[in-house]
């Protein structure tokens, strides 16, 4: 089985931001993927097991 090398790719410019909280005592992290004009274009969330 092949893995895709990337879950998103956009090569037309923007930026990233993180987030991280603890809901419910849980450490999660928020990725997420901005066009040059703020607006999301794709966000993912991982969890601490």
């Amino acid at each position: 089985m092949t893995l895709p090398m990337h879950k998103y790719l956009n090569v037309t410019g923007g930026y990233l931001s993180f987030e991280v909280d603890r809901p419910e005592g849980r450490p999660t992290l928020t990725a997420r993927f901005h066009d040059v004009d703020g607006e999301v274009l794709y966000k993912e969330t991982f969890r601490a097991e």
